[in-house]
């Protein structure tokens, strides 16, 4: 189904996001993931002022502390470890997933439903780049709505690691036939948890020893693919 709806738009992703399924929700043996794309319109760089984020009015809209990581190499389908997929060179910033939906229970209806819809995904804020030499899970996170506090973690708080998350990302794109150009984002997935908001709530994601990340949910215009019938 998610490869249906992306083909109705003449442009590849420009990045991926991995959303953790509820262990209730898996088939035995399946996926603990689910992806969806970015698209290249909906990612926007960090700065000292408060970004506006699109969301859907009155459909379904939240915010997630991310470590987002930057492939610097192109990656042909294939089955990855989590080893094999911490070798590949890459970048890792801080960053702001968007989730938002039409569909106000997107969430409440499994995973294939969430991954029909782009896998929830409504944009991407990428902030400052880590030190290399820094293990993320020894950054803190910390999130912020309206001015109280939600919640808290750091990359441990992601199930197998970032490494992990990466790997079932480009397992997940290899089963697809998909690769993934170099330069492409993948957030890994929520470190401080789901934040449920709606329009015209703001945001400070604080990542220990870099600047806050600051974003408010804003009214999206639908964006439909050229040609679509109305």
């Amino acid at each position: 189904m998610q490869d249906a709806a992306i083909a109705l738009w003449n442009e590849e992703p420009a990045g991926w996001k991995a959303g953790l399924i509820a262990p209730e929700r898996r088939r035995p043996g399946g996926d603990e993931r689910l992806v969806g794309p970015i698209w290249r319109d909906a990612i926007r760089p960090a700065g000292p002022d408060e970004i506006e984020m699109p969301v859907f009015a009155g459909g379904f809209a939240a915010v997630e502390a991310e470590f987002v990581v930057r492939l610097d190499t192109d990656v042909e389908p294939g089955t990855w470890s989590a080893a094999e997929a911490a070798e590949l060179p890459q970048t890792i910033f801080a960053g702001i997933e968007i989730a938002s939906s039409p569909f106000a229970k997107i969430n409440d209806l499994g995973p294939a439903v969430t991954a029909s819809d782009f896998g929830n995904n409504g944009g991407l804020v990428v902030g400052p780049e880590l030190p290399a030499d820094t293990d993320p899970a020894s950054i803190s996170v910390r999130t912020e709505i309206d001015g109280e506090p939600v919640g808290e973690g750091s990359a441990g708080s992601v199930p197998g690691g970032l490494a992990g998350a990466l790997a079932q990302t480009l397992t997940i794109l290899g089963r697809r036939h998909r690769s993934v150009a170099a330069g492409s984002y993948i957030a890994t997935g929520a470190t401080t948890g789901v934040h449920t908001c709606q329009v015209g709530a703001s945001a400070v994601i604080i990542f220990a020893g870099s600047d806050p990340l600051r974003c408010r949910l804003v009214t999206t215009e639908i964006r439909e693919p050229e040609g679509t019938a109305r």
